[in-house]
């Protein structure tokens, strides 16, 4: 059996590492793609960009403010930088800490499935596309965001619950730095549903949405160049790739989170909800390593920048 302060040491040491990693990589990744990016895939960036935007916000939050579970109780203890250093009404702070992490989350979420439409939309309709002004891909985007933001707002608020109302006894638990939520009923049941239902959503739309690209760059060949051809193949298959990495360490940790705090008294919740989320917070750093790598042309301006560096000293 894992000691509880074994398991908070060794949980709080592995996002101080991982933030390190991802505050490092993510915003190297999201200038290069800003700077390096040819004229060819400059739109098709722009996806790839707000999707890492959304990941690296989480973890800025991640860096300062570690959710520690702590089943069998529907709650979770603030630590990390902030609890250390600060003094505040932690129960407060800590709803609106997960909250924007959750909040970051569902969009960079969205942003993998507008990316889709988007690919699909280029190659099925791609005179339709050129003819519509840039303007309105960028209303669209930004409506879809904020649908998902109040969608969120919305089942989050239903989600939570005082620690006074939630009937915590001070004399057995310390709950000066923890924030609780719903232990059952419809106000459990229904954000944690939703959530479940609005990945598997977007999984079985960008699923179907991908099978409907491969079929469009199939139909145009002929019509395309060959090297029109390669090019569309290669995004495609980049794009699969690359979301393919936040679907298994982001989506399915999060389904296992999301499921012990539903079978919150399960014996080992509190360690498997523990350990589901330490992949969470590492797979935009990983995303943004499959970028470099995948893309030539980041994978040169890294190189650059690397020999640079390398000889100044």
């Amino acid at each position: 059996m894992v000691s509880k302060d074994f398991l908070e040491s060794v949980f709080d040491r592995a996002l101080d590492v991982t933030a390190v990693i991802s505050l490092t990589v993510e915003p190297l990744t999201i200038i290069i793609m800003l700077l390096y990016t040819p004229k060819r895939i400059r739109r098709y960036s722009f996806f790839l960009i707000n999707i890492t935007l959304w990941c690296f916000l989480a973890n800025l939050v991640f860096s300062i403010f570690h959710p520690m579970p702590m089943m069998p109780l529907v709650c979770f203890k603030l630590n990390g930088i902030l609890h250390e250093l600060f003094t505040f009404d932690h129960e407060y702070i800590g709803h609106i800490l997960l909250f924007t992490i959750l909040l970051f989350a569902m969009n960079a979420t969205c942003g993998i499935f507008i990316s889709f439409q988007f690919r699909y939309m280029s190659l099925a309709q791609f005179e339709t596309i050129r003819n519509i002004r840039t303007i309105w891909g960028y209303i669209y985007c930004v409506f879809l965001h904020l649908t998902v933001c109040g969608l969120t707002i919305t089942l989050y608020q239903r989600f939570i619950i005082s620690n006074a109302d939630y009937g915590i006894d001070p004399t057995t638990v310390d709950s000066t730095s923890m924030f609780c939520f719903q232990p059952s009923g419809v106000n459990k049941i229904l954000p944690i549903g939703a959530f479940f239902a609005y990945f598997m959503i977007v999984v079985i739309g960008v699923v179907i949405l991908g099978v409907l690209c491969s079929c469009k760059i199939q139909c145009k060949n002929g019509v395309f160049s060959p090297k029109t051809m390669q090019l569309q193949k290669r995004l495609l298959w980049n794009l699969l790739v690359l979301c393919t990495i936040p679907f298994c360490l982001a989506g399915i940790p999060f389904l296992i989170v999301s499921a012990t705090v539903y079978f919150n008294h399960f014996t080992h919740a509190r360690l498997i909800c523990t350990i589901a989320m330490i992949p969470i917070v590492n797979h935009g750093a990983l995303t943004c390593m499959a970028i470099i790598v995948m893309f030539k042309d980041y994978r040169q301006a890294v190189c650059r920048l690397v020999s640079r560096a390398l000889g100044r000293k």
